[in-house]
């Protein structure tokens, strides 16, 4: 049994009011450290303890590897996942990456086991995208969407979807479940002209290129020693080339720090977390990746 703080059950309760009005597509808004995933893992399990078949879908592979690994803890291990090459569709629980199970024979050969009864969409502001409504859409289940940012930066919407339940970041800071936030801030006087735009954005190689130049990678290195003092670092940062500068830079000042960005390979990506947690490591710098979940 899953023990739930007092607004993850107030969560649980409001997407059950709201799937009973016929609003089949209910959105759970929760603070980046409120527990989405044991949220999302509890409605699954009240579920699967029905009988029930369930799909769990992302569109990263860490948000398909981090609930699986949590699921296997808190509900048991009778679960299949579909993600490039592994493709387990028979199980009652099943956890996918939207991608891999748009393709149409995937996505038949997971159905043709029974259709779900629950559909979870984490990070649900991207289900406007065609992947994620073709499969949310074959599915036709109750949904739950997860979500910490409940909007979207393109011009769709969410329209099918409806808000049953928000917990605002303050209220969490207040209840004693969120640390406040501290800032540190170094004024660095960025000379705009030598950074090309891409778009209506800035390009991230020549936005690097200026951080780099105007000491950014030694505030990152002097805020860690000053600031987090033993607590682990998650850092972010434009581009690849700043990425791999900055955790060279952490290690050299004696902060073990490995870096992160789109091409490395699963097992590294999975044993970032472990280093983490048994203290192999205290920072992970990344490009464009643990930006969610």
């Amino acid at each position: 049994m899953l023990t739930l703080y007092p607004y993850q059950t107030a969560a649980i309760d409001a997407v059950r009011a709201a799937w009973k009005t016929g609003r089949k597509r209910a959105i759970v808004h929760l603070p980046t450290g409120c527990g989405k995933t044991i949220t999302g893992l509890s409605l699954a399990h009240a579920a699967l303890s029905k009988g029930h078949r369930v799909l769990w879908l992302a569109h990263r592979r860490e948000l398909v590897r981090q609930p699986a690994e949590v699921a296997r803890a808190l509900i048991g291990p009778d679960q299949g996942v579909i993600l490039a090459s592994e493709d387990v569709c028979d199980r009652a629980l099943t956890l996918a990456s939207v991608q891999s199970l748009n393709s149409r024979d995937r996505l038949a050969r997971y159905l043709s086991h029974g259709r779900p009864a629950l559909v979870v969409a984490d990070e649900c502001h991207h289900p406007a995208a065609d992947t994620w409504a073709a499969v949310v859409d074959a599915c036709d289940a109750w949904t739950l969407g997860l979500t910490a940012t409940p909007e979207r930066t393109d011009e769709r919407t969410l329209a099918q979807w409806s808000i049953a339940y928000s917990y605002p970041i303050d209220e969490a800071i207040r209840g004693g479940y969120l640390a406040p936030p501290r800032f540190a801030r170094a004024p660095l006087l960025l000379d705009t002209g030598r950074i090309r735009l891409r778009g209506e954005d800035y390009d991230p190689e020549s936005l690097s290129a200026e951080l780099i130049r105007q000491g950014a990678i030694d505030h990152v290195v002097q805020s860690t020693l000053t600031l987090a003092q033993d607590r682990k670092i998650l850092v972010f940062v434009p581009s690849v080339a700043m990425s791999t500068a900055t955790a060279a830079a952490l290690t050299a000042a004696g902060v073990a720090a490995r870096h992160l960005d789109g091409t490395t390979g699963d097992a590294a990506r999975a044993a970032l977390p472990r280093a983490l947690r048994a203290g192999e490591i205290r920072a992970v710098v990344n490009c464009a990746v643990r930006l969610e979940g």
